[in-house]
């Protein structure tokens, strides 16, 4: 059963079969309990008898001395019920360890087919319509240019939006592999990455390949407008990109989903920004030659004051989005960790609660004991992290890490007082 772990195209059918195994060994329990009664009615009587017995022998004329009880560490029967019921409950433990990782890997394992078939059918629906814009000439009319300008950076922008459907085929492959590593052979792993990556791979050359068409196409576009009219044009973009940069310094939220919102709206912004570089240069070079050469000092001024204008705001507005998206990355690097570290120790504290309930030993109290001081240091560092996010400069949505926070201490003094317990009622 622990086997089929690896055999992940059978695990729709090892799922079923081992969900029958563990309503059997469940099913088992109630001939436990009544192995366990049978025992207890058996030590009942045996004092019982064993009281008639000596009774008996003290009213005989030779009175004869009493029959110790045997020790309970020295009862064969005893001993016999505490072996069955330590071996059901492994038994019972593995069953359940078990169901619960082969649901994890079987739940994971969809969500990898699903994340991999969405982006498969989206890149398949974009791919033509990617190529075709890739393949088509640069026009030279001015009008043409501007409309091919638009699809293309209308694509563009899909491809950017777009990219988390490769980033969610990429997490769960992640997660699919940290659910079976070790279970499975290397060359199954790689089975399962390889879709992912030339999926990734196929996304990432037609982005960059869309990403230099649009910078062609905007330099195209500025050398075919007369000096005024490509500044005139940057300035008005200028002022749309700037309102929108705007837009995204609100706070930033700590909610997962709304982070991730936010990181691709800010992808599409410094595309669009990078994608106006070319422009800018050249039509500040375009400029720099008309003002040299130019007759009418006041139009060389004029243009002079709106090439500088747009060249200033132009590197702000880049240097600005630059520094938001390290802003925005940062943060959202510290909240999948503390999320990945908070998830794992909420997953050790439930099974570590669990496993004190069922011990039975002081061996596996002591050893409990070594695994919570062994975490100590990292569940510290992951509230630290927690604390250190929620108290972030300009941040929102910090409920759900403040509440994760709070889990986490709480559940931590709860094992400490369940294990000061058992190791007080131990000795």
């Amino acid at each position: 059963r622990e086997r089929s772990l690896s055999q992940l195209n059978k695990m729709d059918m090892s799922s079923e079969s081992t969900r029958e195994f563990v309503s059997d060994v469940i099913a088992h329990q109630a001939d436990l309990r009544f192995i366990t009664m049978a025992a207890q009615k058996f030590f009942d009587e045996s004092k019982e008898y064993l009281t008639c017995l000596n009774e008996f022998r003290t009213s005989l004329p030779a009175r004869l001395p009493h029959v110790e009880p045997v020790s309970p560490q020295d009862s064969a029967v005893r001993n016999t019920v505490q072996v069955i019921t330590q071996q059901y409950r492994d038994l019972l433990n593995r069953a359940n360890s078990l169901s619960d990782r082969l649901s994890g890997v079987g739940g994971r394992q969809r969500e990898y087919r699903d994340a991999l078939d969405k982006a498969r059918i989206w890149l398949r629906d974009a791919e033509p319509r990617a190529n075709k814009i890739l393949s088509e000439p640069v026009a030279a009319d001015p009008h043409t240019l501007e409309d091919q300008l638009s699809r293309a950076k209308t694509l563009n922008n899909e491809f950017v939006a777009q990219g988390r459907l490769i980033d969610n085929a990429k997490h769960a492959v992640e997660s699919l592999v940290r659910s079976v590593e070790g279970q499975v052979s290397p060359g199954e792993l790689a089975a399962l990455q390889e879709p992912v990556r030339e999926l990734e791979a196929k996304y990432r050359q037609l982005s960059d390949s869309l990403a230099e068409k649009c910078q062609l196409l905007e330099t195209a576009l500025v050398q075919s407008q007369g000096v005024q009219d490509a500044l005139d044009g940057l300035l008005s973009w200028l002022n749309s990109a700037e309102n929108s940069l705007k837009d995204m310094t609100r706070p930033v939220s700590l909610q997962k989903e709304r982070l991730e919102d936010r990181l691709r709206e800010h992808r599409v912004l410094q595309s669009d920004i990078d994608s106006h570089q070319p422009s800018v240069e050249s039509v500040s070079r375009t400029a720099q030659d008309l003002i040299n050469t130019a007759s009418n000092p006041r139009l060389a001024k004029k243009i002079e004051t709106k090439t500088r204008d747009v060249v200033t705001r132009y590197e702000k507005l880049q240097d600005k989005c630059h520094r938001l998206g390290e802003s925005l990355s940062e943060v959202h690097h510290a909240l999948c960790a503390f999320s990945g570290e908070a998830a794992e120790l909420e997953r050790w504290l439930g099974e570590a609660t669990e496993a004190l309930g069922e011990a039975s030993t002081v061996t596996r109290v002591d050893e409990l004991c070594k695994q919570r001081d062994a975490r100590k240091e990292r569940l510290e560092a992951t509230l630290r992290d927690g604390r250190t996010l929620i108290s972030k400069k300009d941040v929102t949505d910090t409920g759900n890490v403040r509440d994760r926070v709070k889990v986490l201490e709480s559940q931590w003094r709860e094992l400490n007082m369940l294990l000061e317990d058992r190791q007080r009622l131990g000795k």
